[in-house]
């Protein structure tokens, strides 16, 4: 005879788990809802093959061409990127993983469902399975679920190509789940699940969204502390917190394949050291506190670009997560006395205060320069990703609340109250709306400023009461229907609570109004959808091909003159520009202080690409309407030389105010940054670059006629973390030289000169990594087994 299932409910231990013995049979018909709205919603995207322009990831598909190029035809990955800025290493462009795991499983399905819709099926998924286990009912837990994966910062994310960011943010609702389960059930499955989670998102490789989310868990570790405290259960909270450092123990391990190498590479990056980024770049695109608005008017600053005039330089995401999700929320933190209700209350007020960046300095000062790792990362605004992650579990409970409160005569008249109140001020906005926002600005402090050097232009004067005629609409159209969604949601509510509608009804109906309200604001996304190339290898234009055939690979470099950050060319050439977010230091002191003509000779840069007219071009191509030249750089240095003398400077200042100096003079001269001895002057030999196919980890020189030691230059980038060089087979020191690139002493009668790129880190890390993945599976698995070995046995 089967056992009746126990049910234990502790004072201060919620009771979470199955809901009914048809857990999973309701379970399913939430996936199936799940699966198949995404499905359709995102059909072209995610089974037809179409794709919006995604400017980001066309920008890092250029930066990332060549090394995926050899990468398809090497067992051992491209671990450092000639293409952008004189070289540098390809840990943050392009850089695989050894070991597969969860997000290999997604790309594998990768020709039958675009990964991009994976993922969001993926998010929803998590979403969901993290409101059934604290007992949501399924209905709430679908739409709420759909709700988190379309949520309209996250869609953004897709078209503007954020794609590791956007990745890494559908993974937040497992862990959050994982951190939940693990302090409640404390055993094998739950240290496993935390472990796969926290391993399965920090290889995606965006730590920012990780670091936020681990803010949160900082506060709901404190919170648990307290709870411990007043309920006097401090085993069960100490076995958590043992879990906890184990489960972060093993993802450390399993993921120093990639981030040993990150951490190596942070410390010459512009990221890196004691500082960390400059509170000014650090805090740039900050959330005025003004904007809260947005929240729930999404367009009442314009919303994205170029009809944005809010505080931030621009943006092209909305924050928004639905006005009736924000409506639950508020009421969940009124009536429920849930356990998570406060701390999902309060991780979501902290978010938003670390938002604001620099217009709350006193904290954000506080947190850039003592708390660690808080400088690492920009774009205060951010945060808010981790509001919208706890909005979603505390919009369900909102809706529990609500559900228990039928027939509940006071809390049924606060709504009919504020429905009547809502819909009084939509009715005013309907009919005057355009009068009373007319009086608002419309333009931001840059706007103004711009517009004023341009006075008097009446075309320039039309633009701007064209777009400001433009932005008046979106603000009064965008408080209309806030006003109706929300004079819906408290209808809703207020019918309900009248027995007016039934439970189930109820639940449709305000989940269809949640998911139509976010539908509406994404329609400003994909406007324009194009159908993926079948080929994702860049044909070369003829400027490319033209010196590919008059030019050995890997022996010369290229100037984008017109803008410094052009990515484009760098696809198959090797280009002294570039962008990325956290360039080597070194490199971003000298484009940002120090670029000058002799610092662009001394980069080896033989050719210049232009649409100015420069002299008698070598080759031209029509990009559009323009013309693009290609022009040559007679006073190009090549990629290695012999100077005649060393100036020794130790600080940063100096030798960046020398290289910008007329005194500078980089074929004779090298700027060192200590003494390094020589018995006689410096000998002057001729250096030959040896062509090879891995231009990337190996370069090699002869060298002739070199009577006396000389002291080197070689046009590459400076980055001691791997980068060893050898004279005649011997290693030997690589200097700092002009403060961005490698200097070698060569001894005299010395035949052939080889720099490899062989990090030992990176070697290490993909051991540690093989224990780390090995132990969380073991670990996951084991807790399966004996979970469902644990429900037999009830059941026997």
């Amino acid at each position: 005879m089967a056992k009746k299932r126990k049910e234990v409910s502790k004072a201060g231990k919620p009771v979470t788990g199955d809901v009914n013995d048809n857990l999973i049979k309701k379970n399913w018909i939430g996936i199936t809802i799940i699966v198949l709205f995404l499905s359709i919603a995102f059909f072209k995207l995610g089974f037809l093959g179409y794709e919006p322009t995604a400017h980001d990831t066309n920008q890092w598909r250029y930066t990332a061409n060549e090394s995926l190029e050899y990468n398809k035809h090497h067992s051992d990955p491209a671990l450092w990127n000639s293409n952008i800025f004189s070289g540098m290493p390809n840990y943050l462009i392009s850089f695989p993983t050894k070991y597969p795991f969860v997000k290999n499983l997604i790309l594998a399905i990768n020709p039958l469902i675009n990964w991009k819709l994976s993922f969001l099926i993926l998010g929803a998924l998590g979403a969901f399975f993290l409101l059934r286990y604290l007992k949501m009912g399924v209905l709430t837990s679908t739409f709420l679920g759909l709700a988190f994966a379309i949520s309209s910062h996250f869609v953004a994310l897709i078209e503007m190509g954020h794609n590791t960011k956007f990745q890494v943010i559908m993974i937040l609702p497992w862990l959050l789940y994982a951190i939940i389960y693990l302090r409640e059930k404390r055993n094998l499955l739950g240290l496993g699940f935390f472990a796969v989670a926290l391993i399965t998102q920090l290889r995606l490789n965006h730590l920012q969204i990780t670091y936020y989310l681990f803010l949160f868990l900082g506060i709901f570790w404190v919170y648990e502390l307290v709870l411990a405290i007043k309920n006097k259960e401090y085993k069960s909270f100490w076995i958590f917190t043992l879990l906890l450092v184990i489960g972060l123990g093993i993802a450390s391990l399993a993921v120093m394949n990639p981030h040993l190498s990150n951490w190596e590479y942070s410390h010459y990056s512009m990221r890196g050291g004691e500082t960390g980024l400059t509170k000014e770049y650090a805090h740039g695109w900050s959330f005025h506190p003004l904007e809260i608005t947005s929240l729930v008017f999404p367009n009442f600053f314009g919303g994205i670009s170029p009809d944005y005039w809010g505080w931030m330089s621009f943006t092209q995401a909305y924050h928004y997560s639905g006005v009736i999700i924000l409506l639950l929320g508020i009421i969940a933190l009124f009536l429920s006395k849930k356990r998570y209700t406060k701390v999902f209350g309060v991780g979501i007020l902290a978010a938003l205060i670390m938002s604001f960046g620099k217009y709350f300095p006193l904290f954000s000062n506080f947190l850039h320069d003592y708390f660690p790792g808080f400088n690492k990362f920009r774009v205060p605004a951010t945060h808010l990703v981790i509001a919208q992650l706890l909005l979603i579990p505390l919009a369900a409970i909102g809706l529990t609340e609500i559900l228990k409160r039928v027939n509940n005569e006071k809390f049924a008249k606060i709504m009919r109250i504020s429905m009547i109140v809502v819909v009084t001020l939509f009715l005013f906005n309907l009919v005057g709306g355009k009068d009373l926002f007319s009086g608002m600005n419309f333009s931001s402090q840059g706007e103004m400023a711009q517009w004023q050097q341009y006075q008097g232009n009446p075309q320039l004067q039309d633009h701007i009461d064209n777009l400001k005629a433009e932005r008046l609409t979106l603000t009064v159209n965008s408080v209309r229907n806030g006003l109706f969604f929300l004079a819906l949601g408290f209808g809703l509510i207020f019918f309900y609570t009248k027995q007016m509608l039934s439970k189930n009804i109820f639940l449709i109906l305000i989940g269809v109004f949640i998911i139509s309200d976010l539908m509406l604001v994404n329609g400003r996304y994909f406007q324009t959808l194009y159908p993926k190339k079948e080929s994702k290898e860049l044909a070369m234009n003829s400027i490319e091909s033209h010196l590919n055939a008059i030019e050995a690979k890997g022996t010369y470099r290229v100037w984008p003159y017109d803008n410094m950050d052009d990515v484009s060319w760098s696809a198959h050439l090797q280009i002294i520009g570039g962008y990325h977010g956290a360039k080597l230091l070194r490199y971003n002191d000298v484009i940002n202080k120090a670029m000058n003509i002799n610092v662009i000779n001394m980069l080896n840069a033989k050719y210049l690409i232009s649409k100015e007219k420069l002299g008698q071009p070598l080759k031209t191509m029509k990009k559009g309407n323009e013309t693009i030249g290609l022009y040559f750089n007679p006073d190009a240095l090549d990629r290695a030389w012999f100077v005649q003398d060393l100036q020794v400077l130790k600080t940063t200042e100096e030798r960046l105010n020398y290289l910008k100096s007329n005194k500078f003079r980089p074929r004779y001269q090298a700027i060192v940054e200590s003494e390094i001895a020589f018995q006689d002057q410096l000998g002057m030999g001729s250096i030959e670059q040896v062509p090879q196919a891995d231009f990337m980890h190996r370069i090699e020189f002869k060298v002739h006629n070199l009577d006396k030691d000389g002291f080197m230059v070689v046009s590459e980038t400076y980055y001691p973390a791997g980068w060893k060089a050898y004279v005649d087979g011997v290693e030997t020191e690589i200097y700092p030289s002009n403060h961005i690139l490698r200097g070698i002493k060569v001894p005299a009668a010395t035949e052939k000169v080889e720099m490899v790129f062989a990090p030992e880190s990176y070697y290490l890390s993909t051991k540690l990594s093989l224990v780390g993945l090995v132990l969380s599976i073991l670990l996951l698995l084991a807790g399966i087994y004996l979970e469902v070995f644990r429900k037999r046995q009830e059941l026997a």
